[in-house]
């Protein structure tokens, strides 16, 4: 019963986390058609015009660039997160597994 509840311990932990790594995600998404929406604005104002060279330009920035890293380690964060919970969920099974298989052994021999 204690190694259940440390495996629900870790799980209750570890919740939070994937919460505030999904919050990032979504925040540098936003962020990243922000800065797009502006970059195509000044790109406009620059006086490219059509939207292929507007959108051209305004992903060459480097302000579009530095939002896209930081989705793209958002992300990364997210999926530490999730195959962290993966593997907690993993060894819960497996442990739960072995507390069947401890049953039916004792049920067996009558241990």
């Amino acid at each position: 019963m204690i190694q259940e509840e440390n495996f629900h311990q870790m799980l209750r932990d570890i919740i939070p986390q994937i919460q505030e790594a999904r919050i990032n995600v979504l925040k540098a998404e936003a962020n990243l058609k922000k800065v797009f929406w502006i970059q195509l604005c000044t790109a406009k104002d620059d006086g490219e015009r059509s939207y292929n060279a507007q959108k051209s330009k305004a992903e060459a920035s480097e302000d579009y660039y530095t939002a896209s890293m930081n989705v793209a380690t958002a992300k990364a964060s997210l999926d530490a997160l999730q195959t962290e919970k993966s593997a907690i969920d993993m060894q819960f099974e497996e442990w739960r597994t072995k507390m069947a298989n401890l049953r039916m052994e004792r049920s067996r021999y009558g241990a």
